[in-house]
């Protein structure tokens, strides 16, 4: 969603911000996708990442190996940076949600 709402914004961005989530560790057989959505009350862009038909898809990562990911993987430093002040962000509005407990544990955070 947040890339989505990135590409409704500025647009212009869509062949960059395609390349960066690459450059974070997504392999190459996984299609990226823009779409436009619109549900009779938002009408919007729609960004997805598809993975092979013959491989499964991957869930919920921990947040831990998201960070690890993004760290390890070939970004330049302060997009690297940014993402992962946006998952930190998002980890932590996950705390105060009323599945918190029961999801915490698989996904690393506190």
């Amino acid at each position: 969603m947040f890339i989505a709402a990135m590409l409704d914004a500025w647009p212009q961005l869509a062949d960059e911000l395609t390349s960066t989530v690459r450059s974070a560790g997504l392999p190459t057989e996984w299609r990226l996708g823009v779409a436009e959505q619109e549900d009779g009350v938002l009408r919007g862009k729609r960004f997805y990442v598809i993975p092979p038909d013959a491989g499964p898809a991957v869930g919920h990562q921990a947040f831990r190996s998201i960070v690890h990911r993004l760290r390890s993987a070939p970004m330049v430093v302060g997009i690297r940076e940014r993402a992962e002040a946006i998952f930190h962000t998002l980890a932590e509005g996950h705390r105060g949600a009323p599945w918190h407990q029961q999801c915490a544990a698989r996904h690393g955070v506190q």
